[in-house]
């Protein structure tokens, strides 16, 4: 798993759409606005992503798609809170290359 950190405004999110790119890789992020946005970035910079999904669709599975290789998750603190409406305090983060995927 890759953890892009940076400020806002940085880049990470083009970080994203450059990984979808290369790997055919979908891009999960908080809304429809969002989504747009970042298909609409990819389009620009002439680089071709499948069409990113919102965090709902993630959550009900409103995915298709026989071989998704693996998700992208923009501004992952946002989809955590999504989770709840009490406020998230604090998580931790599994060192890179100690992380076992799950399932």
């Amino acid at each position: 798993m890759e953890i892009i950190y940076k400020e806002r405004g940085k880049g990470k999110t083009f970080e994203l759409i450059k990984m979808a790119s290369e790997n055919n890789l979908y891009i999960v992020a908080r809304d429809m606005k969002t989504v747009d946005y970042i298909f609409n970035l990819a389009r620009n910079h002439n680089l071709s992503i499948p069409y990113p999904l919102t965090y709902n669709e993630l959550f009900n599975k409103q995915y298709y798609g026989k071989k998704i290789e693996g998700f992208l998750i923009d501004d992952a603190e946002m989809l955590l809170q999504y989770l709840t409406n009490i406020p998230i305090k604090g998580i931790s983060i599994t060192k890179k290359g100690d992380f076992k995927e799950c399932g």
